[in-house]
């Protein structure tokens, strides 16, 4: 019996981690090392260049010979997948790279007093809200700044329309299709990492990027 584990993540960049996660808890616990197929294409990101190094994973861009595990979602103690929006796996191993660390914690709204909001587009129909919903929240807290995660170029215009100076994104989204945005991938990066220092954060319900970022909050002491 060989004692590598194949994987290759589906999805976009979050869906991703919580594949590859759940799969280092299981190899961890079956002594199994880990291949992960990783598409950097489609999820935007190379994980290599922004995450230090996991024990026992290695990363390939392209496999020919057969894969153990193939999905967007978490995979259980017992090997089987588990269908759920939540990302509820061990992230403890995630640590982000020295510089890239530095990196966010540079940035000017990181010394400011802010909320972060993750607004979810895309071809998601189903976890897509009116934009009214996201502005009743934010109406109702107090900050100098609001930092917005979104994929929509349209989302970033209104919310710039409403709160003028107040609104913060690192970039501008060009233009917007239905498997990518526009944006470099450590803007994808920021959007996940610095709502972690937000003092409030407002959520996409249904988005794994959202879900992400709520389990992360909650694990800060």
């Amino acid at each position: 019996m060989s004692d590598l584990f194949v994987i290759q993540p589906l999805g976009g960049f979050c869906n991703n981690l919580r594949v590859l996660l759940s799969c280092v808890d299981y190899c961890n616990r079956m002594n199994l090392k880990l291949l992960c197929v990783w598409d950097s294409w489609q999820n935007n990101v190379d994980f290599n260049d922004f995450f230090q190094p996991i024990n026992n994973v290695n990363f390939t861009y392209s496999y020919e010979g057969d894969v153990n595990y193939k999905s967007c979602y978490e995979i259980d103690r017992f090997g089987k997948e588990i269908v759920s929006s939540d990302f509820t796996v061990n992230t403890d191993c995630l640590i982000l790279k020295p510089e890239i660390e530095g990196l966010i914690d540079n940035l000017p709204i990181a010394k400011k007093s802010f909320i972060s909001c993750h607004v979810r587009r895309g071809d998601h129909k189903k976890i897509y809200r009116n934009l009214s919903y996201y502005f009743k929240l934010i109406d109702s807290l107090s900050c100098d700044f609001i930092h917005l995660c979104t994929d929509d170029p349209c989302v970033q215009d209104e919310f710039s329309d409403r709160y003028k100076n107040k609104i913060w994104y690192y970039s501008k989204i060009t233009k917007r299709n239905h498997s990518s945005r526009d944006t470099a991938p450590e803007s994808t990066i920021i959007d996940l990492f610095l709502p972690l220092q937000a003092e409030d954060f407002i959520g996409t319900k249904g988005s794994t990027f959202s879900s992400f970022i709520e389990k992360m909050r909650n694990e800060i002491p």
